[in-house]
């Protein structure tokens, strides 16, 4: 059996969107060629497996909780939301993560929410790149 791992090209398309389709997961496909990351799996000449990984970005937000009333940081929030879309999309981004401690993630996912951001179904896990040489 012969498995070659190598990035993909325009003309995996095809077999990518079958590969899509199959797993009838509810999320709308990307534009996969658009996507930076990629690699796919040829076991014999077919291929078998792929991922793609596009850039996303995590949210940090510190507030200085003695600093003004309550309203006035609200209204500091809202305009660092709106101020902060421009940046993102010159930086290519797509989209923006937030993980919360959870004695705050009730409420304040309230505001994030009504923000616009969305709470995902799907669970999420994340990956740090380990330290140390480019193979692994």
């Amino acid at each position: 059996m012969g498995i070659v791992v190598r990035p993909f090209d325009q003309s995996d398309a095809p077999r990518i969107q079958e590969l899509y389709r199959a797993q009838k997961f509810d999320y709308a496909q990307p534009d996969w060629q658009k996507i930076q990351v990629s690699g796919v799996v040829e076991v014999d000449g077919k291929i078998t497996m792929a991922a793609f990984l596009r850039k996303t970005s995590e949210a940090y937000l510190l507030v200085d909780q003695e600093e003004g009333r309550k309203r006035e940081r609200l209204a500091q929030l809202l305009i660092l939301h709106r101020e902060m879309i421009p940046p993102m999309r010159r930086a290519g981004l797509e989209d923006c993560a937030c993980w919360m401690p959870p004695e705050i993630a009730e409420r304040f996912g309230k505001l994030l929410l009504h923000l616009g951001w969305v709470k995902p179904l799907w669970p999420s896990y994340s990956y740090v790149l380990p330290k140390g040489n480019e193979n692994g």
